[in-house]
């Protein structure tokens, strides 16, 4: 349908969704707060709150890599798929088979976190992150890109 359409579509169907939730989804009534003196939660209640610090940045570094390439997947697919017709369709698997990929990959790398611990589990995933963006530029087809970034989405 094109890319402008493209937008159009997608703001008609956020908007529905908006909607939709304005509509359907009715929250139950909050309780009663506690007094703040009593209520001791979010950030200052955390004893250490590295992990959480590093699960932030790390989640920053795998959307930066996984959506580096977004301003520019069109122009650079278009080098790589003659066809003019399908520069739009190859992109939008590109970046939608990064998603896919994390998907398919997110529940069997949890349960592989807890067997053999987190850390080394985040450090694995951001390097296979970092050595599957290299390939990327050099694709000289649509579908190695799309492969790439599926298995970069797994990673």
């Amino acid at each position: 349908i094109g890319l402008r359409a493209t937008f159009w579509v997608a703001g008609a169907t956020i908007f529905a969704a908006f909607i939709a939730t304005c509509v359907f989804v009715k929250e139950a009534p909050r309780p009663a707060r506690v007094a703040h003196a009593a209520q001791k939660g979010g950030w200052s209640a955390l004893p250490d709150k590295r992990p959480i610090v590093a699960m932030l940045v790390t989640g920053m570094l795998l959307m930066l890599a996984n959506m580096s390439i977004e301003p520019i997947i069109t122009v650079y697919v278009a080098t790589l798929v003659h066809d003019p017709a399908r520069v739009t369709f190859v992109a939008g698997l590109a970046m939608s088979a990064a998603a896919l990929g994390s998907i398919v990959a997110a529940s069997r790398l949890g349960r592989v976190a807890d067997r053999v611990g987190h850390a080394k589990v985040i450090v694995a995933a951001l390097a296979a992150s970092a050595l599957l963006l290299v390939p990327q530029a050099f694709v000289t087809a649509g579908w190695q890109l799309v492969v790439l970034r599926f298995l970069m989405g797994v990673s």
